[in-house]
């Protein structure tokens, strides 16, 4: 009898050690954080930091190492088939959405890799629509955001 007794404490402390970590768990979910806004903060922070990073690893080494690097990104960005962003070009909503990522629309440039990632990830349909001036979505905005 008493170790029946023993048995069923065991147990009763068992299932209120788990109905207390149900609750907790419970809670958490309730409180998450599901906005989108907190990635994009997140990501712009990471790609400043790393274009940061860059400038100074480029200046440190200085001389016609950096001449050579700097040559070379404008000769690739001077590529016939990219497209430069003007912000003329661009309705409120694709202003935002530059705004939300940091981008200058009159200093960004879509390269042709990056208009091929768009289409593997979007699709081309809906690619032709963005351009011709739909607004991505925020779950199509952070797809995109590995493209670039």
């Amino acid at each position: 009898m008493k170790g029946m007794k023993i048995y069923i404490g065991i147990m009763t402390a068992l299932l209120i050690v788990a109905l207390g970590f149900g609750v907790y768990i419970w809670y958490k979910l309730q409180t998450l954080d599901t906005s989108t806004d907190y990635v994009i903060q997140e990501l712009q922070n990471d790609a400043k930091e790393i274009a940061n990073d860059l400038v100074e690893d480029i200046e440190e080494v200085g001389g016609d190492v950096a001449d050579t690097v700097i040559d070379k990104v404008e000769d690739a960005g001077s590529d016939a088939k990219d497209i430069v962003i003007g912000e003329e070009s661009l309705t409120d909503e694709q202003k935002d959405q530059f705004e939300k990522f940091g981008l200058n629309p009159d200093a960004f440039v879509i390269t042709e890799e990056m208009m091929l990632c768009a289409e593997k990830k979007l699709g081309a349909g809906r690619v032709d629509e963005i351009i011709g001036g739909a607004s991505p979505t925020p779950l199509e905005s952070f797809s995109l955001v590995g493209c670039i």
